[in-house]
C-alpha cells in the first residue's frame, strides 16, 4: 500500500510538471504573437483595441511594476497592486522572460502566468504578461 501511494504520488507530480510545461510553451508562444501586435502597433492608448479579441489574459506592465494595461481588468487598472515582485515579472527582468503557477488574487483562482520584456515601436521597454482565460 506504501509503495502504491509512493507511486502514484511520484505520477501526479510528473503530470503536473508536464502540464506547467505544455502551459509555459503555449503561453510563450501566444506571449511572441501578442509582442509581434504590440510591437508594431501598440500605444498605451491603443492596447485595449488591439487586444480585445485575444482569448487570454493580457497584462500589459511597465518596467517599474506599474500595470497600465490587464484585459480582465480593463480601465480599473489604476486600481491594481504593482507587478514588479511577482516571480514571473522579476523572471522576465532577469532573463528577458518568466514564468509562474500560482494563486490569482486578482482572478480569486490558481492560473500560469508567462512574462516577456519587449521595446516597442519607439524604443519604451514593457513587460506582456498573458495567462489562459
Amino acid at each position: 500500500m506504501l509503495l502504491e501511494t509512493f507511486f502514484i504520488r511520484t505520477n501526479i507530480i510528473k503530470v503536473s510538471e508536464l502540464h506547467n510545461e505544455l502551459a509555459k510553451r503555449t503561453l510563450a508562444a501566444d506571449t511572441n504573437l501578442i509582442e509581434n501586435l504590440v510591437k508594431e502597433n501598440g500605444r498605451e492608448k491603443e492596447f485595449h483595441s488591439l487586444l480585445k479579441g485575444v482569448n487570454k489574459r493580457v497584462t500589459v506592465i511597465e518596467t517599474d511594476g506599474k500595470v497600465i494595461y490587464d484585459s480582465e481588468m480593463y480601465t480599473k487598472e489604476e486600481s491594481m497592486d504593482y507587478h514588479r515582485r511577482r516571480p514571473e515579472i522579476l523572471e522576465a527582468l532577469a532573463n528577458g522572460n518568466g514564468f509562474d503557477v500560482r494563486y490569482s488574487d486578482t482572478l480569486k483562482d490558481q492560473r500560469a502566468y508567462y512574462a516577456k520584456v519587449l521595446k516597442n515601436f519607439d524604443g519604451t521597454e514593457y513587460i506582456i504578461r498573458t495567462s489562459p482565460l
